[in-house]
């Protein structure tokens, strides 16, 4: 049982650091621009951003198959020191398309980790501790945001945005050195290629099924939604509608995330242990972020406010963590990372749209970096998309049932 904490806590870690680096574009983007010359600073953020995205999509269902026939001690080092390789690209690229080539090697290589603490779960944790397994890991992912939204803007300041980069990759390498050491999961060499084709033969079935196309939806647009506010509009839309500066606006940004991270664990320990239930939560998680869409269009009347509906949409949005058990749960633990891979595209598909096509649907005029209220109006149109499509595709897969 201890190697199992130690495991888990070890993967939490290293979620933490891919994390920061998964929304660090959005923040200290603007120092790295500048330095390198960059005109339209707001394409280079969006474009810098997506590339992460993008990679990590492509990575999805790579990553779960050979988490799944080499384990997580063998391919989840691998992409770990893949995720570092690409922190120092970008830390010291020369110019934009080193920094593009450095964002995709880490979105690539930082797909192993959370992948690999569904296999973790899936293999070494009960089904009741199931969700509450994962808030703990979104908890150490909402720090990782964090950490990029401010101490990594201070950082980027006070020594330089290259030195910052420079220590978050450095950051991630220390868990690639561990992994081996204290994750047992090695199913080894030996049978690597009738596992393999296994798996790979099983993957059709899970892309046929109704429940995967629900759940796809879902994770598609909430994640989608909260990583184009997270990474680009939230802090964007304090500097120019309520005047504040970038630090400050950074910081405040912050009580989004604050706000998923105190949600996740209620919404997690209602539903193992309370509701026994999964998707009343996602269900509610779609109408909440289509409600609170209109504070984008409005001004916050004083800082107070602002804080207060920042992180008030932070709770709304933390029952999003809902689709990730989801997505695994009806599957065989032995394709645990394959399916939930698969399901795991569409997160980071819809994230890497939206930013990188923010710039030039959402682009605002005069002094407005972005048109609030059309990323307003779409936001709530694709929640009410997706809650019509957890409502009508998904079942329930808390019970017994839940399981093929």
């Amino acid at each position: 049982m201890r190697r199992v904490v130690l495991g888990f806590a070890l993967l939490v870690v290293a979620y933490f650091v891919v994390y920061a680096h998964r929304v660090s574009m959005g923040f200290v983007g603007d120092f790295l621009g500048r330095e390198l010359g960059v005109g339209d600073i707001d394409l280079f953020r969006g474009l810098a951003s997506s590339a992460y995205f993008y990679a990590y999509a492509a990575a999805q269902v790579p990553t779960g198959v050979l988490l799944d026939t080499l384990g997580i001690s063998i391919y989840g080092t691998a992409g770990l020191a893949l995720t570092a390789l690409g922190g120092f690209a970008l830390a010291y690229a020369p110019d934009v398309s080193t920094v593009i080539i450095g964002r995709a090697l880490v979105g690539f290589g930082s797909a192993a980790v959370f992948v690999g603490i569904q296999r973790f779960i899936a293999l070494y944790l009960p089904r009741s501790l199931s969700a509450t397994a994962v808030a703990v890991a979104l908890i150490a992912g909402g720090l990782g945001s964090i950490f990029a939204q401010y101490p990594l803007v201070a950082l980027s300041q006070a020594l330089g945005v290259r030195a910052a980069l420079a220590l978050l990759a450095l950051l991630i390498a220390v868990p690639a050195l561990l992994t081996p050491l204290l994750v047992r999961d090695r199913p080894g060499i030996r049978g690597f290629r009738a596992r393999f084709a296994k798996i790979v033969r099983g993957i059709p079935r899970i892309a046929r099924d109704r429940h995967t196309a629900g759940v796809f939806i879902s994770m598609f647009v909430s994640y989608g939604t909260i990583m184009l506010l997270q990474a680009l509009v939230l802090r964007d839309h304090l500097m120019d509608l309520a005047g504040l500066g970038i630090a400050e606006a950074s910081a405040l940004t912050t009580l989004f995330a604050i706000g998923m991270m105190v949600g996740q664990p209620i919404v997690s320990y209602l539903s193992d242990r309370v509701l026994l239930a999964r998707k009343p939560f996602l269900l509610a998680t779609h109408v909440f972020m289509a409600l609170y869409a209109p504070y984008l269009v409005t001004a916050p009347p004083s800082v107070a406010a602002a804080a207060i509906a920042l992180f008030a949409m932070g709770l709304g949005a933390a029952g999003q963590m809902i689709a990730i058990p989801m997505a695994r749960e009806p599957w065989p633990r032995e394709v645990a990372a394959t399916a939930f891979g698969f399901v795991n595209i569409s997160p980071f598909l819809g994230a890497a749209i939206m930013q990188s096509a923010a710039p030039y649907i959402f682009r605002g005029a005069g002094s407005w970096r972005w048109n609030y209220p059309l990323v307003a109006t779409s936001i709530a149109i694709l929640n009410i998309v997706a809650a019509a499509a957890v409502a009508t595709l998904t079942r329930e897969t808390m019970g017994r049932g839940g399981r093929r």
